[in-house]
């Protein structure tokens, strides 16, 4: 009889350590990631979330113990290699992710990552004081098929200022971001259109010499309800969603976690984000006053953005709505 009762004992015991015992630890080890994740990014604030993810050890406590990040000098060598496999998780602009996915990469979208973040700036001494003013003027632009270039074109000249970007003024294509500011106070161009950090940098370094002729986000704000334009995605690859659903699982969970993070503890994850772009401190406190994170799927949004390029000729058609985006982790 004592045997049974010390059996019922650890058995109860047991059962009561269990119950007690985290979600995270029990899911953990129930289902062992099997496969590695390399995830890619290129040096945009709006991409840098894994380096929070592996600074706070939020990739171990969901469960990612095989994580790599490989950093890209741009999209299109980032969607390369997304797409001959040698990546299979990717944070990147939401127009070469589409343009991507009709070349026939096997992009899924799984969730948002930031919003808009652009501004247009002109020297302080300068004649122009609306957008209309930029006819017959140089504008140093990023480079052609890119999310900012697209909107620059597309929404900014087009729709809100009126102006054809082929014949009213030059863009000026190939300058280095980091550049720009420069060159806009020595004459070289007219304006420039930036994004953050490097905004926040024009703005610091040099905002006794420009000003700020458009803050984009502040313009589509007042014409959509209050709502940014969704900017980058999180992507994966058709096979590891369809592999590995519950690691891609785990790795959305990570990224919501480290999204909520950078937009509830921002000394803590501005350090971070500054050590990941190797800046001081001050740039990322300024740029986050106009960068957003946002970890929500924004599909109608999302679908705005990329039609800009097809408007543009930049690409034929459309990718296939259901088959680029997959909201099974996050309602649209």
């Amino acid at each position: 009889m004592r045997s049974l009762r010390l059996t019922t004992t650890f058995t109860a015991l047991a059962m009561a350590l269990l119950a007690g015992a985290p979600e995270s630890a029990t899911a953990t080890s129930a289902a062992q990631q099997t496969v590695p994740i390399e995830i890619g990014v290129v040096r945009g604030l709006g991409t840098m979330t894994p380096y929070v993810s592996e600074a706070m050890g939020f990739f171990e406590a969901g469960g990612l113990s095989k994580i790599k990040i490989v950093k890209f000098g741009d999209g299109t060598s980032l969607m390369e290699a997304f797409a001959a496999g040698n990546i299979n998780v990717a944070l990147v602009g939401n127009v070469p992710a589409a343009v991507w996915k009709t070349r026939g990469a096997p992009v899924r979208a799984i969730a948002g990552a930031n919003g808009g973040e652009q501004i247009i700036v002109v020297r302080k001494d300068s004649e122009i004081d609306r957008l209309e003013d930029l006819k017959g003027k140089r504008l140093a632009a990023p480079r052609k098929g890119t999310i900012t270039e697209s909107l620059l074109r597309g929404y900014i000249l087009e729709q809100v200022a009126g102006l054809d970007p082929n014949t009213d003024l030059e863009l000026i294509y190939g300058m280095v971001p980091a550049d720009m500011p420069a060159a806009l106070v020595r004459g070289e161009v007219d304006a420039i259109l930036t994004w953050e950090p490097f905004a926040a940098k024009c703005e610091l370094e040099f905002g006794d010499r420009t000003r700020v002729l458009m803050d984009v986000p502040k313009v589509w704000k007042a014409s959509h309800g209050g709502t940014n334009y969704p900017c980058r995605l999180l992507i994966v690859r058709e096979d590891l969603l369809q592999e590995h659903p519950e690691t891609v699982r785990k790795v959305f969970e990570v990224h919501k976690r480290s999204v909520e993070f950078i937009n509830s503890e921002h000394d803590r994850a501005n350090a971070i984000l500054a050590k990941a772009m190797s800046l001081d401190q001050k740039i990322i406190d300024r740029a986050r006053g106009r960068a957003d994170f946002d970890w929500r799927l924004d599909i109608p949004g999302n679908k705005e953005m990329i039609d800009l390029p097809r408007r543009l000729g930049y690409i034929e058609s459309l990718p296939e709505w259901d088959s680029f985006f997959y909201s099974g982790f996050v309602a649209p």
